[in-house]
């Protein structure tokens, strides 16, 4: 098996025509999997991807949970059953518009083994809107460092393709986090690096079933923070420790300077930034850090 498509299905009854459309429309000469993780749904998700995998039954391959897992059980599972080369990830509500997508991306992997992961362009459409949007992501470069990808996410999930059995995944080491992407990201990248194609292939929905995009400001700070301390305990990325730490004080700051003053949780924070982090490296200036805390 070459490459392997995992999504994730919770909810997305409204969404999997178009997934399903965009997936199946890629144009590839070499073997592919679709390996959907299919949550425990109150909608017509799970009848709906029954019946794509009743068409298409050498290519579909469904991971039903017969109770609700989350977003971290259902990745995990999904990714061990995934047994590609490559995995490339487009969740049940985003959806792909080139038909070429995975081809381009199969050609910039093979040709240098040293990427371990290729990303793209992407368009998002807002739900609410009713709108699209221009990537977020204010990419400048064709090639990105592991430290590039700690200091930002420049990587949307559904433009991803990566390479498989570099990272090993279970739920135990994943347990207590809200987002499975961008830890994976920065320990893929441990191997190699990840290189840029400037095309839209994607469209990523911000929805109010999004697990991200949708929340506010201080829970998606909340999320980083737990992921920056599931980074910092991993012994593989020791020589990392540097930069994830000037990262992770500098999420806590943002998460400190969002809360209201008379917050108790905000001294406390700020107190940590204070006392934990080299004021060298200038996450702020020191008067200004000193005015916050007291």
């Amino acid at each position: 098996m070459v490459v392997s498509v995992l999504s994730l299905v919770y909810n997305h009854e409204e969404y999997l025509d178009a997934f399903f459309e965009g997936v199946l429309s890629q144009e590839l000469s070499c073997q592919f999997e679709i390996v959907i993780g299919v949550d425990k749904s109150s909608d017509a998700s799970l009848s709906l991807c029954q019946k794509y995998q009743q068409e298409y039954p050498a290519i579909i391959k469904l991971l039903v949970h017969e109770n609700r897992v989350g977003i971290i059980g259902n990745f995990v599972a999904t990714y061990n059953a995934c047994k590609g080369k490559y995995i490339a990830i487009c969740e049940g509500d985003d959806y792909w518009i080139d038909k070429q997508k995975i081809a381009r991306q199969l050609d910039v992997l093979e040709k240098d083994s040293k990427a371990v992961l290729s990303f793209t362009n992407i368009k998002i459409f807002d739900e609410d809107e009713k709108k699209f949007h221009p990537n977020w992501a204010l990419i400048t470069k064709e090639t990105y460092t592991i430290e590039d990808i700690i200091q930002s996410n420049y990587i949307t999930t559904c433009s991803v393709l990566f390479r498989n059995k570099l990272v090993v995944l279970n739920e135990r080491s994943f347990a207590g986090l809200s987002m499975a992407d961008f830890p994976l990201y920065v320990q893929l990248l441990q191997y190699g690096y990840a290189k840029y194609l400037d095309l839209q292939t994607s469209v990523y929905r911000r929805n109010q079933k999004s697990s991200f995009a949708k929340k506010s400001i201080i829970e998606q700070l909340v999320k980083k923070k737990e992921a920056f301390e599931y980074l910092l305990n991993l012994p593989d990325l020791i020589s990392q420790q540097k930069i994830l730490f000037k990262a992770y004080h500098i999420i806590l700051y943002a998460i400190a300077s969002r809360l209201s003053k008379n917050d108790p949780d905000r001294r406390i924070i700020l107190l940590k930034v204070f006392k934990n982090f080299n004021l060298n490296n200038k996450v702020m200036p020191l008067k200004a850090l000193i005015k916050l805390v007291l």
